[in-house]
């Protein structure tokens, strides 16, 4: 018998730790997300293959630093900021602000923040 005591590289788990929102109506984000872009919703299926996680994309594309997920079998969106990227003459209220005041520039005041961590298995 053999055991294997190497890394896995065929891992198909997934895990963050980020500080930002968790929206879980995702519709109403892509409905945001489709009037501010002025796009059809037949350019949303053809362009961006009905995929909200594009249009995210585009959205924060100026912006450095944040990451998405939408992990395949749940309902929830996560937008973030993972504490690592904390600066180091940074305090953790700076550092809340200035993701809290991107992501409501960009996506409006209604968001509710808190750390947010998730781990899922694609298999």
């Amino acid at each position: 018998m053999k055991i294997r005591t190497g890394f896995v590289s065929n891992s198909s788990t997934s895990s963050f730790l980020i500080y930002g929102v968790a929206i879980e109506d995702v519709s109403d984000l892509r409905d945001k997300l489709l009037e501010k872009y002025n796009i059809t919703e037949e350019e949303f299926e053809d362009d961006y293959e009905g995929s909200v996680y594009e249009l995210v994309e585009k959205e924060m594309e100026d912006v450095a630093g944040f990451e998405w997920h939408e992990p395949g079998d749940y309902d929830t969106f996560y937008i973030g900021k993972s504490w690592h990227l904390i600066n180091d003459d940074e305090t953790g209220a700076q550092f809340k602000a200035n993701v809290e005041k991107t992501l409501k520039e960009k996506f409006g005041d209604d968001l509710e923040f808190e750390t947010l961590s998730e781990a899922w298995r694609d298999g």
